[in-house]
């Protein structure tokens, strides 16, 4: 049984399996109905099993995020090259304070953000240095 809308009636299995398929993103969602991004946003929010399935997804998504963030920010320090690892603090700390608050990472206006910044700082600098000095 699908769910009404005014001008719709997308399938229930068609809202789960575009949530599934999408791994949560809304946008994707739509896309992948045929339907504008409001549209998906209203049909999920009228059914609790979509609404759960929708977090569900999401979470999974941002879980696997911040693996990924920590990765790649662990590979750059391993790798001891201090332009990647400029690259990869920037971006792995923009994923880290935004998703990231439920492991410890502090959110971006944090004191201990600012600790944090700053000694990847000194060791990035340190980094360059040891590299300079190789050449």
């Amino acid at each position: 049984m699908g769910i009404q809308g005014t001008k719709l009636n997308i399938p229930k299995s068609s809202l789960m399996s575009a949530i599934k398929n999408n791994l949560g993103r809304l946008n994707k969602i739509a896309l992948s109905l045929g339907c504008h991004i409001e549209t998906a946003r209203n049909y999920i929010s009228r059914d609790p099993e979509l609404v759960k399935l929708l977090k569900d997804y999401r979470e999974h998504r941002d879980e696997s995020l911040l693996e990924g963030a920590e990765d790649t920010l662990q590979k750059a320090i391993d790798t001891n090259d201090p332009v990647n690892m400029a690259n990869a603090l920037k971006a792995s700390m923009f994923v880290l304070n935004s998703k990231g608050k439920g492991r410890g990472y502090s959110p971006p206006n944090s004191n201990l953000n600012d600790e944090v910044k700053k000694t990847m700082s000194d060791v990035i600098q340190q980094a360059l240095e040891d590299k300079l000095s190789q050449e």
